[in-house]
Formats: structure tokens, C-alpha cells, sequence
């Protein structure tokens, strides 16, 4: 959910581009798609960024057979984080560990990027 900075950057999952996330003021989705996990039961996702900010404040993850779990990745507010920690979110059986991330903020929703 952006309100400023809004932009356009890749995205892949374990190595593979899917298209492009874009954020906006819209809490759907902005890339839709069906990927397998890798040996260890993970999926990576990689967004690249090319515009100022790249967003992430939330992922739709549906198992086959079918379980889904939507996790939020808006509870931190306003901080400025260290890019090479990890924040674990945990849901349903589901681990989401995020790292690269330079801050949070409300406008967002959850998690940023501003650096290469």
C-alpha cells in the first residue's frame, strides 16, 4: 500500500522472473502465479530494485494440497533497519524470513528498500 513512491521493479521467485510488482495505493495483489518450492520446501522471493523504493506489505501463499495463509508485514511502523538482518514472520505452518530490507514505514505498510 504506497501513497508515495510508487513505482515499478522485477520480481522473481527461487531464481525464475515472474514480471513486475508495482505499488500503489491498492491492497490487491500486482503479481499473480503458481511456483514449485525448491529441495528444502522454500520459496525465494527477489525483487529487484530500479525505482526508488521497492514495497512489501504482504504475500497470498496457497500450498497444494490446498492450504493458504495471508501474512502481514505491517507491525513495525516507522524504523530504520539494518540490511543484513532477517525478520522472521511466522503463520500456519509458513515461515517468512525477509532480509535486504532498509526500513519499514505506515505509508507502506510494511517493508522497503531505498538502497541498490
Amino acid at each position: 500500500y504506497a501513497s508515495r513512491y510508487a513505482d515499478t521493479n522485477p520480481l522473481s521467485v527461487n531464481g525464475v522472473a515472474v514480471g513486475s510488482t508495482t505499488s500503489s495505493t491498492s491492497t490487491d495483489a500486482t503479481v499473480t502465479g503458481a511456483s514449485t518450492a525448491d529441495g528444502n520446501g522454500k520459496l525465494t522471493f527477489s525483487f529487484t530494485r530500479q525505482s526508488h523504493h521497492v514495497h512489501l506489505s504482504s504475500l497470498d501463499i496457497e500450498a497444494v494440497p490446498v492450504k493458504s495463509v495471508k501474512m502481514s508485514f505491517n507491525d513495525r511502523g516507522d524504523k530504520t533497519l539494518a540490511v543484513s538482518s532477517q525478520y522472521v514472520y511466522k503463520s500456519d505452518g509458513f515461515t517468512f524470513t525477509l532480509t535486504g530490507w532498509t526500513h519499514t514505514r505506515n505509508y507502506a505498510k510494511g517493508f522497503l528498500r531505498n538502497q541498490p
